[in-house]
């Protein structure tokens, strides 16, 4: 790895301008509007409420004839909020250097930090998320533990590394292939319904269960998808297969992006 790539970006000095990056961010996503930057609060607060109602006071359909549907609701949640800042990055990482192309070209900001500034605005968003949901619980939306939207925040730091890893990859990704902002939103469209968020792994009939097990294990998602599932809605530990999983995309998602970093980054300027 080059001496300039990975120890510049994790300077202090890069990693408090990521922060400020992420911030800005949150700041101006909705700038002009009514609230602005409220709406970093309103948006995940008002999807969270929406669910539990619904699950709460309308729909009585849920896939586990023991869980009442108010612990769906809770369900729904714990894989709805991860999966949304999840796609958040994902989708957003393939045009993040043209969107920055101004700062690049006034300040020696190493790329990496606004690759890594991108995935801390989406874990923020998730961190609101989660205490929006132990709010909810906690004042009695829903039936669940307040305190494990909480516990689960400590996943937040391994989503911020996986999203971050496969940032580096799609943020190059998107410079040198510009058709990938119009194939991501397929691609995540089709992992989405494969992916068990709506519903749980053993609502899926086994022979199909094989199969999609498959798909699960080649979706980097999947294995973070479980933990906060697990923390949340069932309040216990996360299994070892899924613990495997999520460290082994960590491991991918930052090697396969840091050797395309290497590969690629010197190129950049000329092509934004």
């Amino acid at each position: 790895m080059s001496v300039t790539l990975v120890p510049r970006a994790l300077s202090p000095r890069w990693l408090r301008f990521a922060w400020e990056l992420a911030r800005r961010d949150l700041r101006t996503r909705y700038a002009g509007s009514a609230v602005g930057f409220a709406w970093n609060i309103l948006l995940p607060v008002s999807t969270i409420l929406v669910y539990l109602f619904l699950f709460t006071q309308v729909f009585e359909r849920r896939f586990d004839a023991s869980q009442s549907p108010a612990q769906y609701a809770v369900f729904l949640c714990a894989g709805l909020l991860p999966w949304i800042a999840f796609i958040d990055i994902v989708q957003r990482a393939p045009s993040v250097f043209t969107a920055q192309a101004g700062v690049m070209k006034r300040l020696p900001v190493p790329k990496l930090t606004i690759v890594f500034g991108a995935a801390l605005s989406s874990a923020l968003t998730l961190t609101i998320s989660l205490l929006a949901l132990s709010a909810a619980l906690a004042i009695g939306f829903a039936d669940g533990d307040w305190r494990l939207p909480l516990v689960a925040i400590a996943l937040v730091p391994l989503q911020f590394a996986l999203t971050a890893g496969l940032g580096m990859s799609l943020s190059m990704l998107g410079v040198f292939v510009r058709d990938t902002t119009a194939v991501l939103p397929l691609i995540t469209q089709i992992a989405f319904w494969l992916t068990p968020i709506l519903y749980p792994v053993a609502a899926v009939p086994e022979k199909a269960r094989a199969v999609l097990a498959v798909a699960w294990n080649f979706q980097p998602f999947y294995g973070l998808l479980r933990c906060f599932q697990t923390v949340i809605a069932e309040g216990r530990f996360p299994a070892t297969a899924d613990i495997a999983h999520l460290g082994a995309w960590l491991v991918l998602s930052c090697g396969f992006g840091a050797l395309v970093f290497k590969a690629h980054h010197a190129s950049l300027a000329d092509l934004l």
